[in-house]
């Protein structure tokens, strides 16, 4: 069988050059038809690209500006990466904020600060790469506009000093970054054009501080606000047992009220019900009865009655009432304390009956004290922590005859982790009786505990907790599509996700249907050529097979079947089709050239596989009629004709 096919494709090229004046006719005719679709193809893809040009080469026919308009839209420095994977098409989202700050040159002090609004930017910013700009690769870099630089008078490589400056109420403060190094510059065309562009990060850092926070990658200070943890609750002191009425109250209050020797034995509830033991003198426990104040469950969980609202709701007088949070127990090698809040007034006679009389905190001038219930002198010292190790670094008195001359001892008292803390609390069984409880102000113990959620931080400089900066939210984006047809679609995808959006989508929209339009014409165009094409080379072909009519014949007799009659006129006629068909193309080429001054013509690689299948299907179609006659000719008919004709 291969042997067969290779002897009829034989025939077919020796046919193909042994009529070669025939043959040349034919390619002519294919390619005449061929040519100008080629040229169609071309010159519409050129209109096209000239009218993209511009978005194409500028990186803001890719760009769409963005924000929310819904209140539940919200894009942050945590959800940016997110945001960009869940919508396709999309290259870069880059934050379009501005922080204006004051900059100045370490040359001389002679050359005043100049004021800058600063932007961020990426290694990747189309804008930077269509200007030739340098990347920036780090926080301590900026690019600053011609105007800035020749102002400061500073080059690429110098160093210059950046001013912050935030309000907090009418007071204002300022604070300096020396390590900002110039990497380029660039000519923004306007004269007053005060602009810069770092990094993302950096100017999330000075946003954070500019709302209160620190940043320590600069060593910028949070500002002097003590962190506010919430409590999860009250403990109330009351003399005797309290009336149903004021249980009630307090029930109406949206708390859950029990006495603290009631409660369950469980977790941080046993921890309270033996400090409440221990917190009295022998003979005054009778007199007094603890209550635990817990928010309810169907409340919001957040406290939300002050406690002199409360006392003023009650009708017991006798009664003191102090914020409640959670204790927590600390390990060192000394055993295991407890630390536990408890927040009274220094008038407060209940502490009286206290078995440590100094303990009070409403007043005091820090929130770090610290007492010892076990003891009977009242200690005061300062917590350093440093959570970065779970730890806590306790600084304990030395007892000294002169108070003033007091010097202190570090102990290392690191937090039990909770894993550690669920544990000891379900052994601990009579081992209770071997803590020690330290009673601290309840805002210090709430911000232990925030602090190990993540929710806080110690600030050793100010030496108190202040609020994790949140993430920084940005009103306003730049992203970059991966092509300029993709913004379209993009653009639609931001509207559905309740963001306004600012682009070329109507140039870009317009440029596309005129794109389909244009495409739906050549097409149309291509399939009536071809489609002419087709009956062209029937006809041609049907007088060329009439004309070898003796030939076919005497191919018949010495033994060519039908199919083997089929194969060699089809398989001609499809030789001349992709002959005809790379004719069109070097000939289109040759016309694009010559008038590539007057009209844009642009060829793609898809514009000559359709050219070449074209002129495939143009003569191979055509020749199917013909070589199917030509298969069902009778041998002898055929000769005898052939030679009469």
């Amino acid at each position: 069988m291969t042997n067969h096919i290779r002897y009829y494709l034989f025939l077919a090229v020796a046919d193909l050059m042994r009529l070669w004046r025939t043959t040349q006719n034919h390619v002519i005719i294919v390619a005449g038809i061929c040519l100008p679709l080629f040229l169609l193809l071309g010159i519409k893809t050129g209109f096209i690209d000239e009218m993209s040009k511009e978005l194409r080469e500028s990186p803001t026919g890719r760009q769409i500006t963005f924000w929310p308009i819904q209140d539940d839209v919200v894009v942050t420095e945590t959800n940016l990466a997110d945001f960009k994977n869940e919508i396709p098409g999309i290259d870069l989202v880059i934050p379009d904020i501005q922080r204006l700050v004051s900059i100045k040159s370490l040359k001389s002090e002679n050359i005043q600060p100049l004021e800058v609004t600063l932007y961020p930017t990426t290694a990747d910013d189309p804008v930077q790469k269509a200007l030739g700009l340098k990347t920036i690769t780090g926080n301590g870099q900026i690019i600053l506009s011609k105007t800035v630089k020749d102002h400061l008078q500073v080059n690429p490589g110098d160093e210059v000093q950046i001013t912050v400056t935030r309000k907090d109420g009418t007071v204002s403060e300022s604070h300096q970054i020396n390590e900002m190094k110039v990497i380029d510059f660039y000519d923004s065309g306007d004269s007053n054009s005060n602009v810069g562009y770092t990094s993302i990060e950096f100017i999330d850092g000075i946003e954070g501080y500019i709302q209160g926070f620190a940043y320590e990658d600069f060593e910028l200070p949070a500002l002097a606000r003590p962190y506010k943890p919430d409590y999860e609750g009250y403990v109330l002191f009351s003399r005797g047992i309290l009336p149903n009425v004021d249980l009630t109250t307090i029930k109406q209050l949206g708390f859950d009220v029990q006495p603290i020797q009631e409660l369950q034995e469980s977790d941080s509830l046993l921890l309270l019900k033996k400090f409440v033991e221990q917190l009295w003198q022998d003979g005054d426990q009778s007199q007094w009865t603890a209550y635990l104040l817990a928010v309810s469950s169907n409340k919001s969980g957040k406290v939300t009655y002050a406690p002199n609202k409360i006392k003023d709701s009650l009708t017991s007088a006798d009664i003191h009432i102090s914020p409640w949070v959670p204790p927590v127990l600390v390990e060192s090698e000394h055993g295991v304390n407890c630390l536990i809040s408890l927040d009274l007034q220094r008038n407060a006679f209940a502490r009286k009956s206290f078995t440590t009389p100094g303990l009070s905190f409403r007043g005091t001038e820090t929130n770090l004290s610290v007492f010892r219930i076990s003891g009977v002198v009242e200690q005061s010292s300062v917590y350093e922590l440093d959570l970065a190790d779970i730890g806590v670094l306790f600084l304990a008195p030395v007892e000294h005859d002169n108070i003033s001359e007091r010097v202190y001892e570090e102990k290392q008292i690191p937090l039990a982790s909770d894993n550690t803390k669920t544990v000891f609390i379900e052994e601990l069984g009579d081992n209770i009786e071997e803590i020690e409880f330290f009673v601290v102000q309840h805002d210090l113990l709430g911000g232990i505990r925030d602090a190990r959620k993540g929710l806080c931080a110690l600030d050793k400089v100010l030496n108190t907790f202040t609020a994790v900066r949140p993430d920084i939210r940005y009103n306003r984006l730049r992203l970059y599509c991966d092509t300029i047809d993709e913004v379209p679609i993009v653009a639609a995808s931001l509207v559905e996700s309740g963001f306004a959006i600012l682009s070329e989508k109507d140039r870009i929209d317009e440029i596309q249907g005129t794109n389909k339009s244009l495409g739906l014409l050549v097409l149309v165009v291509g399939c009536g050529v071809l489609g002419f094409g087709i009956f062209t080379v029937i006809s041609v072909l049907t007088d060329s097979t009439d004309r070898k009519r003796g030939t076919i014949g005497i191919l018949r007799v010495m033994g060519v079947s039908k199919s083997g009659v089929f194969f060699i006129v089809v398989v001609r006629a499809a030789l001349i089709g992709i002959i005809a068909g790379a004719l069109s193309i070097i000939i289109g080429y040759l016309i694009a050239a010559s008038i590539a001054n007057h009209v844009t013509v642009s060829f793609l690689p898809i514009h000559i596989g359709i050219v070449l299948g074209g002129a495939f299907i143009c003569a191979g179609g055509g020749s199917l009629f013909p070589a199917y006659k030509a298969s069902n000719l009778d041998p002898f008919e055929a000769i005898l004709e052939g030679k009469a004709g």
